[in-house]
């Protein structure tokens, strides 16, 4: 049964309407791979499906409600089980670093031991190995912290459904292996996961189904459970090769 159901979606950014009414679904403990040449369009999918830009017609369904129609209540519901990562890291400026990744866990998680957090929040610094900037401000951070931070903030709200966009973009080697690492404990955790992302890497190590989004329409879908679904996606000419470069069109 699809937790995520998106149906008919058309979105209208200024006087362009994007989407000819797509289609589809995300299954519970799926992970689902939306690749395509214009990362545009699939920035926009993502953030439709995240709850940050209102369909000009059809509908996103989580658990069977209309995630347009719901009430305040049933939003932060909805917070404390889906988190969004974006593709740049989006920080309140006159908060430290450290509260800025505070802020969800104590909005959502009214019950937390603060000391308990914290230690996760330096152990997944240590991890990818962030310089110590917890409390200075999103300013005076690099790029690269940022995101990582920003899937650090994703990570200690224990979502049951992840959306990411283009995880990789931007970051080093190492760094790359350790976001598909934890993306990989996250799946065997039985966590949805839905990202953004032309990596050949990340689509081989999680990918359930890959959605091929080219513009406006949904051009492939494609099964791991498909004898020839390596060779499927092998043979999209929109893939980064190697782990190293993820293209940003």
């Amino acid at each position: 049964m699809s937790v995520l159901e998106i149906k008919n979606l058309v979105v209208q950014v200024e006087e362009q309407k994007i989407f000819n009414r797509i289609s589809f679904g995300v299954d519970e403990r799926e992970t689902v791979l939306i690749v395509g040449s214009h990362g545009y369009y699939n920035g926009i999918l993502l953030n439709t499906i995240g709850g940050f830009f209102e369909p000009a017609e059809g509908k996103v369904t989580f658990e069977g409600i209309d995630i347009y129609s719901k009430t305040e209540e049933e939003l932060i519901a909805l917070r404390k089980k889906v988190s969004v990562v974006f593709q740049e890291g989006v920080f309140l400026a006159n908060l430290s670093v450290l509260e800025n990744l505070l802020l969800p866990v104590k909005f959502y998680r009214k019950k937390f031991i603060h000391s308990k957090v914290i230690k996760e929040i330096k152990d997944y610094c240590e991890f990818f190995e962030v310089p110590p900037v917890l409390q200075k401000r999103p300013a005076f951070i690099s790029y690269t912290s940022k995101k990582l931070l920003s899937f650090i903030r994703a990570l200690i709200t224990h979502p049951e459904m992840i959306i990411l966009n283009k995880p990789l973009f931007n970051l080093d080697i190492r760094n790359q292996k350790r976001v598909i690492h934890v993306l990989k404990e996250m799946k065997s955790q039985g966590k949805t996961l839905v990202i953004s992302s032309n990596s050949f890497d990340v689509i081989k190590a999680l990918a359930d189904r890959v959605i091929y989004l080219e513009k406006n329409d949904i051009k492939k879908i494609m099964n791991r459970e498909d004898k020839d679904f390596i060779q499927q996606v092998k043979q999209l000419d929109i893939l980064s090769d190697l782990i190293g470069v993820e293209d940003e069109i």
